[in-house]
């Protein structure tokens, strides 16, 4: 049966979280996370967080240089911006590097070869055609880039434990995605190895989350608690994949285009460097840059769009300081053309001709 496609227009996704009952999840996959952005150089980086939501876990990657936030639905954006604002009132500033897009994470809008992390949490179990995204996760991201990613295990220890006492049908050991309801699809662990090494994404870590997510521990121990557990398990016995969540730490080794030397210099690095098996050590430049000079400036100014005298904002509250910053990744999702230009409460393909909506600060660039 396919996957409905959940919707977040008429469910406020705040709702999920926001009360005691997932604390202890919320908790386990923030230690998870710190624990895989540990030693990371955030600096002149750029960072995507493809699924967002409503920006939860936004304060574990704020330090980044840049951060776009991609999520389907307006409304979580709408809520992620709100959130965010609140988190930065002490620097505002800072909301000029960070850009809201609503995009499919089948077709991103943006260029390849531009990423150096994405992240991506509770995301995988809603798409129907997984391929499709981690086909796009390879064509964004820089090779050596940094790859972070969440999936629902099937073959986690309740549901064996269900399987072998006679109280599930679905084999947990079966390769073969399986279905929970209409929206949600949990994977065996050796099928997202397998679509990751198609991928050219090389596995560095993996951490086994949520381990003790059971209503009954919960009662008799309380979150705290399970929580001092979590961490127990996550640091010394992640390698026993039993839990219902679990977080991925890769790399991106795909090959650089031939001639381009810009990219032959690859940014593997974690604090300057990233060490991967088999493949050495590299020390490797700053690749951080803003959109600050170019010929997408220059078009910009030329057509109109941008006022070279010094206004604040564009026309529909997107910043021009926000705009201009990530003029360099961005691409229309419909010709993949690079040729987009605010003018109003729109931006404009100069390829395709294709209009997108802007809502506030939200760029709208699903196809």
């Amino acid at each position: 049966m396919p996957i409905r496609k959940s919707d977040y227009e008429n469910y406020d996704y705040r709702e999920f979280w926001e009360d005691d009952r997932r604390y202890y999840e919320d908790q386990s996959e923030r230690i998870a996370l710190r624990s895989m952005l540990k030693g990371v150089d955030p600096s002149n980086k750029l960072f995507i967080d493809i699924g967002c939501g409503y920006g939860r876990l936004f304060n574990e990657y704020s330090s980044f240089q840049r951060v776009v936030l991609i999520d389907y639905s307006m409304k979580n954006l709408r809520n992620a911006r709100d959130r965010i604002s609140r988190f930065l009132s002490d620097d505002p500033g800072k909301l000029s590097d960070i850009l809201f897009v609503s995009a499919d994470a089948t077709a991103l809008p943006i260029r390849d070869d531009s990423v150096d992390t994405i992240l991506t949490v509770r995301v995988m179990h809603h798409l129907e055609k997984p391929e499709k995204y981690f086909d796009e996760v390879k064509r964004v991201l820089k090779s050596g880039s940094l790859y972070l990613l969440e999936f629902a295990n099937k073959r986690n220890l309740k549901n064996i434990l269900r399987f072998f006492t006679g109280k599930m049908d679905t084999s947990p050991f079966n390769p073969v995605p399986s279905q929970v309801g209409e929206t949600i699809k949990n994977y065996h662990p050796k099928d997202i190895y397998k679509k990751l090494a198609a991928r050219d994404i090389r596995i560095k870590k993996i951490i086994s989350v949520s381990n003790f997510r059971l209503g009954i521990l919960k009662k008799i121990f309380g979150s705290r608690l399970l929580i001092f557990f979590e961490a127990i398990y996550q640091k010394i016995f992640s390698f026993i994949t039993w839990g219902p969540s679990i977080f991925i730490k890769g790399y991106s080794v795909k090959a650089v285009p031939s001639g381009n030397r810009y990219l032959a210099e690859a940014n593997l690095r974690e604090n300057g460097r990233h060490t991967l098996p088999d493949s050495g050590e590299q020390t490797l430049p700053d690749t951080g840059k803003k959109a600050s000079q170019g010929s997408g400036i220059e078009a910009l100014l030329d057509s109109g769009m941008m006022n070279s005298g010094g206004d604040k904002r564009f026309p529909g509250d997107l910043s021009r300081e926000s705009f201009l910053n990530f003029a360099d990744i961005l691409i229309c999702p419909a010709c993949h053309g690079r040729d987009l230009a605010l003018s109003g409460d729109k931006v404009k393909c100069g390829g395709c001709r294709k209009v997108f909506s802007v809502d506030g600060n939200i760029i709208d660039l699903k196809v």
